[in-house]
């Protein structure tokens, strides 16, 4: 079954309907579902879909040239792409690289043979050329990027991201709304990840047998992650390492691992742009230089919070001793998770700009703003009633928040029910309580 990715399979099908040449590089990381959105946009469209290999230039080229041409000799990018050209006589003709890293990571030169090609047919030719992969490095440095030979070329760009939870969630149909919240606190919104799971056994069975035993699907990804990125991975693995024991900043993270704070940020920076690693800033505090470093990717964060390094080798005979870490561990675990999607949730409701603030010690987790008001919002994960002592907490902080004259609203968000002192302190100050259920 083909879930969510609607505006991306609309976007694509404007651009097809336009019957003019368009050249579209579509990105994302491992797992996230390129492949299959394109297999859904060709579907009843003339098209040549093919996947670079990695390894041998000419093996690619001999593949590929025989998808276009039934010709296995293996010719030089361009004139396949000609050949292509020739036989769309004129017509619509979807051509899909797939994998596109594969084919320039020791072969550079094809890039700027794809860029003399589209500067010789784009002005009459009605191919859709479509460049996908895996590896964001390769394709900022071939495709996206202002150093790239495609900078400038492209008609349209598509850059896939994992999904939300309220999509996520479709995916996990069968489970408990709770249990849900747990898989994707631990792979994230990553639809490959998601298909692992059985609706039809526990969460404790799911967790062992499809995220921790080693020789599940999952088990092998953040390795294989880190591979498809980085020569030396080492180093990148310490610096997300550091960021899950509580470093989050530069310096922090530097620190930790006796190395420069300069070679840190370079570090920083890649693993941001790779989408590993997001940048925090606390909203409505004005220009400020108080930033935080977060592990974005939840398999990654999940990974290092449970599972690296003292399991990262794990035979099988030690998969008890692990469950019964994470079974310890996973609700503090899913606080942060949670907050992420009370703001997924306030965002779907109206407000535009979505965060979380912090001064010093003191911290709100969701700040939020539209036209007409600021929304504070505090959240809990806990499976006790939820008190009214969080409104006092809330209340005192928000005085902190500078709101620009827009007035605040106030929320709370609760995994369980609120006591009885809670909904009539809510009442009173006029607070809106949102659970769980409530949300989804």
């Amino acid at each position: 079954m083909f879930i969510g990715r609607d505006f991306e399979l609309k976007t694509l099908n404007d651009l097809y309907a336009e019957d003019r040449f368009q050249f579209i590089p579509i990105s994302g990381r491992r797992r996230v579902g390129k492949t299959r959105l394109i297999e859904e946009f060709i579907k009843g469209k003339d098209a040549i879909m093919f996947r670079a290999v990695p390894g041998n230039e000419n093996i690619n080229l001999s593949i590929f040239n025989e998808l276009v041409s039934g010709d296995t000799e293996p010719l030089r990018l361009d004139r396949i792409l000609w050949r292509a050209e020739e036989r769309s006589k004129g017509k619509r003709l979807i051509v899909v690289i797939d994998e596109y890293p594969n084919l320039v990571e020791n072969a550079k030169h094809n890039g700027g043979l794809i860029n003399n090609f589209i500067e010789a047919v784009k002005d009459t030719s009605k191919l859709f050329l479509i460049l996908c992969g895996s590896s964001m490095s390769i394709m900022e440095s071939e495709v996206l990027g202002k150093k790239s030979p495609l900078y400038g070329r492209r008609t349209g760009q598509i850059r896939l991201r994992p999904f939300d939870f309220e999509t996520s969630r479709n995916m996990l149909a069968g489970f408990s709304l709770t249990d849900a919240v747990s898989l994707y606190g631990l792979v994230g919104g990553i639809p490959y990840y998601l298909e692992q799971f059985d609706p039809g056994r526990t969460l404790e069975e799911n967790i062992r047998d499809r995220y921790l035993n080693p020789t599940s699907v999952i088990a092998g990804e953040p390795e294989l992650m880190f591979l498809t990125e980085f020569r030396k991975p080492a180093t990148y693995y310490s610096v997300i390492h550091a960021i899950s024991k509580g470093r989050k900043t530069p310096s922090e993270i530097a620190q930790m691992l006796g190395i420069a704070v300069d070679l840190t940020s370079h570090m920083i920076g890649k693993l941001t742009m790779l989408g590993f690693v997001g940048k925090d800033e606390p909203l409505f505090r004005g220009k400020t230089k108080d930033v935080h470093y977060v592990i974005k990717d939840r398999l990654l964060a999940s990974y290092f919070a449970f599972v690296y390094p003292d399991y990262k080798d794990m035979p099988s005979s030690d998969i008890d001793k692990a469950w019964k870490n994470i079974d310890a561990n996973l609700s503090q675990y899913l606080g942060h998770v949670f907050e992420d999607i009370c703001r997924e949730y306030v965002q779907k409701h109206g407000y535009k700009k979505v965060g979380s603030w912090w001064s010093g010690s003191e911290e709100i987790d969701v700040v939020a703003s539209n036209d007409d008001a600021m929304l504070l919002a505090e959240c809990k994960y806990r499976n006790e009633l939820t008190d009214a002592d969080l409104i006092d907490g809330l209340l005192d902080k928000s005085i902190l928040v500078k709101s620009k004259e827009l007035p605040k609203r106030y929320s709370l968000f609760s995994k369980s029910e609120f006591t009885e002192v809670a909904k009539m302190r809510a009442k009173a100050d006029n607070i809106e309580l949102i659970n769980l259920e409530d949300m989804f």
